[in-house]
Order: C-alpha cells, then sequence, then structure tokens
C-alpha cells in the first residue's frame, strides 16, 4: 500500500488499496500523480507500508489519518501516519428498549443514544448539543433530532406503520466526527 502527499501543503493527494505483488516502484506511481493532477515529481512524495501492517489494516477499515513529515519543503518527506484524529473521535452507542414492534401506528420502540469517550470506558459527561442522527427505515433514511444532555440523548419513541428493519443509527461506521459502536435492528410488524 501507499500514500502520495503533496510537499507544499502537506495534503494528502491518493492513497492505494493493496497490492498482490507489491507496490509499484515510486517512479511509476509519481509519473501517474503528475499526470493526474500536475506539477512534477519533485512536488509529491511516496510513503509505501506493508499491506499486512496495523497502518494498513487502519487505512482500509477507512481510519483517518495525517501525513507525518520530516525535513522542509522542497525536501520534505512522508516518514508515517497519524490516526490521533481517529482515536480521539467520540463513540456513539444506541440502545432500545425490545427488538421488533407492531407497524400499527401507535406500537412504539424507545432508542437512546450516548455518547462516549474517545478510549470507548464511558458516557462522556461533557458531551451535550443537539444533532441530526439518521434512522433507516424500510423506505429511506429519516433524521431525528437528538438532544443530548452530559452524554446521553433523550429517548426518541418511534411509531410507524412502515414494516420492515429500521436500523438505529441508519448509517454503519462513522457519523458527524464519530465512532459508531454499534448498530440495532428493529423489526417493524405488519399488523394483520
Amino acid at each position: 500500500m501507499y500514500v502520495v502527499g503533496k510537499k507544499d501543503d502537506l495534503s494528502i493527494v491518493e492513497v492505494s488499496g493493496t497490492y498482490s505483488g507489491g507496490n509499484p516502484p515510486d517512479s511509476i506511481i509519481l509519473a501517474n500523480v503528475v499526470a493526474r493532477y500536475g506539477g512534477t515529481t519533485d512536488d509529491y512524495d511516496v510513503y509505501g507500508f506493508s499491506d499486512t501492517s496495523g497502518d494498513a489494516s487502519r487505512v482500509m477499515a477507512g481510519d483517518e489519518f495525517t501525513l507525518v513529515w520530516t525535513g522542509t519543503y522542497p525536501t520534505n518527506t512522508i516518514t508515517g501516519l497519524d490516526f490521533s484524529v481517529e482515536d480521539n473521535k467520540l463513540w456513539l452507542h444506541v440502545t432500545t428498549d425490545i427488538t421488533q414492534f407492531i407497524a400499527d401506528g401507535s406500537d412504539k420502540c424507545d432508542v437512546t443514544f450516548e455518547m462516549w469517550t474517545a478510549d470507548n470506558l464511558g458516557v462522556d459527561t461533557s458531551f451535550n448539543g443537539t444533532y441530526l442522527i439518521p434512522l433507516g427505515n424500510p423506505v429511506r433514511v429519516g433524521y431525528a433530532s437528538v438532544t443530548f444532555v452530559d452524554g446521553v440523548s433523550t429517548t426518541k419513541s418511534i411509531r410507524t406503520t412502515e414494516w420492515g428493519t429500521w436500523l438505529f443509527p441508519g448509517v454503519r461506521t462513522r457519523l458527524n466526527g464519530w465512532k459508531i459502536h454499534n448498530n440495532i435492528e428493529v423489526l417493524a410488524l405488519i399488523d394483520l
């Protein structure tokens, strides 16, 4: 795997996938980058790392990172990846009171969200505010306005006549700069 960075603004230009035969030579990578983004090969640097490394696992999982640079422009080089941005993201936890309910418009499912600390060891009692959180329903993704006080949301009661599987929250891995700890599927049953 490799990452290409731009030397003048230290930005990430390109992130590769894994290669079964190892990375192509840096000269080929840089020639392709120049063809796509312009400039010269001296404007960019390539940082290669093993497809089986911890860095590769995190990059492939979608973890956010920045580049670690050594030296000053124009001779600076990438020496590593820094995942501290990802490591400091809070965790969104979700709980429901039931796993199925009748989709008759009156039966309900209560959903509560909690914001946990970056180390995922407990509720972040300093977290407050109102946020839109997607809720996946059988027809589309809707949004709930959720207010957190001391890291815990007010309970949202979901009533519906749409039968099928609901997903809380309606995304699987990341939302609003948070990591998703768990998703809960709740089945809204047809009322016959």
